[in-house]
């Protein structure tokens, strides 16, 4: 379980192929040191694993950007009184990726 003190792996996260043959895990997921893999990405047959391990090492950037967007918005919005339903949804991604979601 999760709780809001909890921190992820830093960064940079990459995607690593875990091996040219075949094999239940195919691709890997790596943390900030060498070694360190956060994940193994298998196929299930309902994707393109290659493309899920993209996604999800993509994921600490994503969520720094996002905060990067929302702060923008927010202080936007605040000059011009604009409402901007997208704002909760940001926000909402946010929380449940940092743990908060309820």
């Amino acid at each position: 379980m999760t709780t809001k003190s909890s921190k992820p792996t830093p960064g940079p996260w990459r995607a690593e192929q875990a091996s040219p043959n075949p094999t239940p895990v195919q691709w890997l997921i790596a943390g900030g040191k060498p070694g360190c893999y956060l994940a193994e990405i298998r196929d299930s047959g309902l994707g393109d694993p290659e493309a899920d391990a993209r996604l999800i090492a993509a994921a600490p950037e994503l969520l720094e950007k996002l905060k990067l967007l929302v702060e923008a918005v927010e202080y936007h919005c605040r000059i011009v009184d604009w409402p901007f339903d997208a704002l909760d949804a940001a926000r909402a991604a946010i929380a449940k990726a940092e743990g908060e979601a309820k």
